[in-house]
């Protein structure tokens, strides 16, 4: 009788080990370290797949970021986007780790139809997170952030209240109720048209909630004791904030950029 030959698996070199026991994986529902890259794919780690489709972009340098491993960074020209599949819920949170080195409005996050956006209001404005259900709400901090230095933002809708928090505290906070409306396309970096609010920067992870966090969860996802949490031990990087962004920030945004494209 013949027997078939046991198959060898080989794991993929571009899989980040999760701690799918984090609280922080509670609700998580896309999850883009922004690292590894292979070829035309920008992997979501949360397990949805939800992965990122590369278009028109190079990788190049080296960076490292977790101990032993390197970190692949995309640089975007203007005729760049990356298409993901959506996840439409009712309540919301993007967390994102940027860095901006443009001028004027820029788009952290939007969508089709201005539902779920978070962008810096103005050239010298604070940032602000607007969350449309009936109607329209931002929740607008008061302090603006520095260029070329990288930050943690957050924007998190409960059902009660649209919440910003900047580097892991609450900076604003507006009241909204109903569910987010749904949308067809999300973008990173630009406006909806695909012309405006340019970022000109770097992403350096991306994730998503389908749920609001409270204020200590927010601050965990930022806190140097607790951001590494979901990913697994062998992961985790000792580098601190000033470090990460001298090391490598994943995705570099040059003026020229025009969007990342979450379809």
């Amino acid at each position: 009788m013949y027997v078939m030959p046991k198959q060898r698996r080989i794991k993929p070199k571009w899989r980040v080990p999760i701690n799918v026991n984090s609280p922080q994986y509670q609700g998580l529902v896309g999850w883009w370290p922004c690292s590894p890259a292979m070829g035309n794919i920008l992997y979501d780690q949360s397990g949805k797949g939800r992965n990122g489709t590369l278009t028109n972009m190079t990788s190049q340098n080296w960076g490292v970021v977790p101990p032993g491993e390197q970190q692949r960074v995309l640089t975007i020209p203007a005729t760049a986007r990356i298409n993901v599949n959506p996840f439409n819920s009712p309540r919301k949170t993007i967390a994102v780790w940027v860095m901006s080195t443009g001028s004027g409005t820029r788009e952290i996050t939007n969508d089709t139809g201005d539902i779920f956006v978070i962008r810096f209001a103005s050239a010298t404005g604070p940032p602000a997170c607007i969350v449309n259900t009936t109607s329209g709400v931002a929740a607008t901090g008061t302090t603006s952030l520095s260029n070329s230095v990288l930050h943690h933002v957050c924007g998190s809708y409960d059902g009660a209240n649209v919440k910003l928090y900047v580097n892991g505290r609450r900076v604003a906070t507006a009241a909204q109720t109903g569910n987010v409306q749904n949308t067809s396309t999300r973008y990173f970096g630009v406006h909806q048209n695909l012309s405006a609010n340019q970022l000109a920067g770097s992403f350096y992870e991306i994730r998503e909630y389908n749920r609001g966090l409270s204020d200590a969860e927010a601050w965990a996802l930022y806190d140097p004791k607790t951001r590494w949490d979901l990913y697994l031990p062998l992961w985790r990087s000792p580098l601190p904030v000033a470090s990460a962004a001298a090391a490598a920030a994943s995705l570099i945004f040059p003026s020229s950029f025009q969007h990342i494209l979450v379809r």
